[in-house]
């Protein structure tokens, strides 16, 4: 228990370095559809970021005593409550923003069939508060993997154009490569050969999705890098999926 809280106060205060975009600011109307609230009124302005996150952290705390004595809804309804609890009321706290990860996990993961439109609305909110969060990423890639197995190509496309359209300063690998993908299998030939020749300049050469964009390149005729020419002959081409 000792080391599970340890390293939720790790997680919590390294998150700190990212502050809200709008200081003290309550979630928006999407977010509020989207997470069922039933928190009280935002206090952020009466308490310091040091006080938030003693505050949320005591959620935490409570959330971890009760989830032995809930059944799987029971628990996950707790879960929805607490974690906007936290974004409600402690929006400075480092776990607040852990917490709209955790809520997008719960929407595409949990519920049959899934609420993709909440945990696109938890995105929405988060990416709006907390523009530089280190887990922008992270929820970014779990609404990505989530279009791909369902196959939702135009959402995909839709979600990943605006990532790949800002990115000036990092590379955005995950998002880059797929909205190739979207561009593809929506049968958009020439946008998928222009986003995979961005791909393989962008990706490491060590990921997967460097080894899978110059695949496609290959097979859309696409300019690929000098040093993979050699074993072009011998990449196999996927299907269409």
């Amino acid at each position: 228990m000792r080391v599970l809280i340890a390293f939720v106060v790790a997680i919590a205060l390294s998150s700190c370095a990212s502050p809200l975009k709008r200081e003290g600011a309550e979630p928006s109307s999407g977010a509020s559809r989207s997470t069922e609230s039933t928190a009280t009124p935002a206090a952020s302005g009466k308490l310091t970021v040091e006080q938030q996150n003693e505050k949320a952290f005591e959620i935490f705390q409570q959330m971890y005593e009760m989830s032995g004595s809930l059944s799987p809804e029971e628990l996950r309804t707790m879960r929805i409550e607490q974690y906007n609890k936290m974004i409600s009321n402690y929006p400075e706290a480092g776990l607040a923003q852990e917490a709209h990860w955790k809520l997008v996990r719960i929407y595409v993961r949990e519920f049959d069939p899934p609420a993709i439109e909440k945990a696109e609305r938890v995105y929405e909110d988060f990416s709006t508060r907390y523009p530089d969060s280190v887990l922008i990423p992270e929820v970014q890639n779990e609404l990505i993997r989530f279009y791909v197995k369902k196959k939702m190509w135009e959402s995909l496309l839709r979600f990943t154009a605006p990532i790949v359209k800002a990115r000036t300063e990092k590379p955005v690998a995950m998002p880059l490569y797929y909205y190739g993908e979207a561009s593809y299998q929506l049968d958009r030939k020439e946008e998928a050969k222009v986003a995979f020749e961005m791909a393989v300049k962008d990706i490491p050469k060590q990921s997967y999705l460097y080894k899978m964009a110059v695949d496609r390149l290959v097979e859309l005729g696409g300019e690929v890098p000098a040093d993979d020419t050699a074993t072009q002959g011998t990449r196999r081409r996927r299907p269409k999926n």
